[in-house]
């Protein structure tokens, strides 16, 4: 179409086409044809971001016009007046087109400040085929082997060929596996085991994603290693990682949790009873929580009993009787003079350490958690003269190959709590122990 004016004296005009030009985002130029008689002519754009190759000229011409890019997401419109000596004015129209968004930017690398591994063996039953490992990466800072602040937590669920704990290499190059049991050595399972959970400042953990593809890169052997990592979420987000340094492994087919290298005779000066309820039965009986201290020079130690006393013993305090742990005890069914072997679990960071346990704390070093022994077998037995309880002992950890022994005698006063009103359930006593100073098992 030409855009032009007729309206003009005998041998004179002025014309141009297109009338309408449509330009690219980037601003590209394109022709103009301008027809002339007898006529000087003068290009006038409307706005800045419109640009000629000429802006004036005597008889016909063809010039380009072409535009700043287009920042903006919408199109823009312009106008483009031609005008000459006793003619009527030429106007052509201008529409640029909206800028496309480009792909985000690609997320820095988070640097990450330590990493542990636990190797957890034939774990899919692979037929001796593949192993499994973890790598549990962090860049917050760890306080008493616990991670403390805002930053990531990063778990990493890969299939290495199968070794053995003494022998296996986990360098090499890892694609997403969607198969379980996994097929493939040097894949890592993109699911909910493979997942980033970051926290803020308060230690709350904020959100939780697990990976849907990527790819990790190990370069180096045992101890330094070098580790990159690309993510692709299931929120559609991306996650770098990277990470230069020793890793630590750990034994994760191990169940035995105990760490005692030895028999132990813990020296405990105080003790407090705390009666609870069991919420998963109304039986015959109450846990009472026994809690036996003593602290001498570095070292706190911890014995901690829950024995099923008798009902009344809430509003007496006669817990006398021999308490025998149960091998395998059922939530139907606490009998009194029955004790619970100890158990280990995680209420969202923290742990919970139930039934029976002997904890020891190096005082030296913020209560640290330097062993630990979940108790097994063996019996309690509680006597007493008035006010006076002893209390003996004789158990056995959880290391069937190789039995400790924690045995001893405590006589002294046992300081009752909650003796009018049920307390809380076993499973929400608490001991502050860290995750990071026992091992394997020991995943942040």
């Amino acid at each position: 179409m030409t855009a032009t004016r007729r309206n003009s004296p005998p041998g004179r005009f002025l014309e141009a086409e297109p009338v309408e030009l449509t330009l690219t985002a980037q601003g590209a130029p394109e022709e103009l044809t301008i027809r002339a008689q007898n006529v000087t002519w003068t290009a006038h754009p409307a706005d800045k971001w419109v640009h000629l190759s000429a802006s004036t000229g005597d008889g016909d011409a063809v010039i380009t016009v072409s535009a700043t890019p287009n920042p903006e997401q919408t199109e823009r419109r312009s106008t483009l007046q031609i005008t000459g000596d006793a003619v009527d004015p030429v106007e052509i129209r201008i529409l640029q087109r909206a800028s496309q968004p480009g792909p985000s930017p690609e997320p820095e690398p988070v640097v990450m400040a330590r990493v542990e591994g636990y190797w957890a063996g034939d774990y899919w039953e692979t037929g001796g085929r593949l192993d499994d490992l973890y790598l549990v990466m962090t860049d917050r800072s760890i306080l008493n082997g616990k991670p403390q602040g805002a930053g990531s937590i990063l778990s990493l669920d890969l299939n290495i060929p199968a070794a053995t704990f003494a022998t296996f290499d986990i360098a090499g190059s890892y694609a997403p596996s969607t198969a379980l049991p996994p097929t493939q050595a040097h894949t890592f399972n993109a699911d909910e085991v493979t997942y980033v959970a970051t926290y803020d400042a308060a230690n709350n953990r904020t959100a939780q994603r697990y990976a849907t593809t990527g790819a990790v890169e190990i370069k180096g052997e045992r101890p330094l290693y070098r580790i990159d990592v690309s993510l692709t979420l299931d929120d559609g987000t991306a996650f770098l990682a990277t990470y230069e340094g020793s890793i630590p492994f750990f034994d994760d087919t191990n169940p035995v949790l105990s760490t005692l290298t030895g028999d132990c005779r813990p020296d405990l000066t105080a003790a407090t009873g705390t009666f609870l309820i069991h919420t998963d039965h109304a039986g015959s009986s109450l846990p009472l929580l026994l809690e036996l201290t003593g602290s001498h020079e570095q070292r706190a130690e911890h014995l901690q009993l829950l024995l099923n006393v008798t009902p009344d013993a809430q509003q007496t305090g006669r817990i006398e009787g021999t308490y025998r742990l149960t091998e395998t005890p059922s939530p139907s069914d606490y009998p009194a003079g029955t004790a619970l072997p100890g158990t280990l679990a995680s209420t969202g960071d923290e742990l919970v350490f139930d039934g029976c346990w002997y904890l020891c704390y190096n005082t030296a070093r913020e209560e640290q958690l330097s062993d630990m022994a979940p108790l097994q077998q063996g019996q309690i037995t509680v006597s007493r003269t008035e006010e006076v309880y002893t209390i003996d002992y004789a158990l056995t950890d959880d290391n069937a190959s190789q039995p400790h022994s924690v045995a001893g005698r405590y006589i002294g006063a046992v300081t009752f709590t909650n003796l009018d009103e049920p307390g809380p359930e076993p499973g929400d006593v608490t001991t502050g122990g860290q995750l990071a100073p026992w091992k394997p098992g020991g995943h942040w």
